[in-house]
């Protein structure tokens, strides 16, 4: 089986690896930390982690992609890179937190499959299939998703009110923004493809329902913050 740059993907395991002992190491002197179990404590690394990772991902995929749609320059080593690079966090959680819901597991193998799949595309020749590193990078400009995700374990819901609400507005921004590129890149090619255009959108709805899910999740979240504000206020 044909694995271009794997070793990028082996050496991001590394490098996320030694980041969750660094975060580890770095939290030890919050209270709230150190009561967490075991598994609390991978899921809180997990997505500071995450969150550090996909800032850097998706400025330097940003550099790629306007390489691309600006100057028709379309590396595939680099394209290969940034999915390796994403997926290997996604793989890393699935191995360090034991009780991740079903759902999130099935994402992050699926994240897998996506970063292989997407080292047997030669994006040098113009496809629909742009639209998956596309999807991948504008998806890791969310980054603050999961610094939310794993902060919500150390501090009261009612304190993250602010950062829930940034992080529903700037989701649901690049959500749209995303699925109107994706669109459109399906109507332009859509003639021109074959049966792989269906996986195609079979992958994207598939990857769509986990977004919808998540913001559901953020508004679910929002309630319960101001809930516990209220409450807060009322015991005053």
């Amino acid at each position: 089986m044909y694995f271009p740059e794997i070793e990028w993907f082996f050496g991001a395991l590394f490098l996320y690896s030694i980041s969750y002992l660094i975060v580890d190491y770095e939290s030890k002197s919050n209270d709230s930390y150190t009561i967490l179990s075991l598994d609390r404590k991978n899921y809180y690394k997990k997505n500071i982690v995450k969150s550090v990772a996909l800032t850097a991902i998706s400025i330097y995929g940003s550099f790629i992609l306007f390489n691309g749609f600006v100057f028709n320059r379309w590396n595939n080593i680099e394209m290969y890179r940034v999915g390796y690079l994403y997926s290997a966090l996604d793989v890393l959680g699935l191995v360090k937190v034991k009780n991740l819901p079903n759902n999130s597991r099935i994402h992050h193998i699926t994240t897998f499959i996506l970063s292989y799949i997407n080292t047997l595309i030669d994006y040098s020749n113009p496809s629909f299939w742009v639209g998956l590193p596309v999807y991948c990078i504008l998806s890791c400009y969310a980054c603050g998703v999961n610094y939310f995700l794993g902060t919500r374990l150390l501090k009261p819901l009612s304190e993250l009110i602010n950062l829930i609400k940034i992080n529903i507005i700037s989701y649901s921004f690049l959500l749209g923004i995303n699925w109107i590129y994706q669109i459109y890149n399906v109507y332009k090619n859509f003639e021109n493809s074959g049966y792989d255009m269906y996986i195609y959108i079979g992958l994207l709805l598939f990857v769509a329902n986990d977004d919808v899910k998540l913001v559901k999740f953020l508004m679910h979240q929002l309630k319960k913050a101001r809930k516990d504000e209220l409450e807060y206020v009322r015991n005053l």
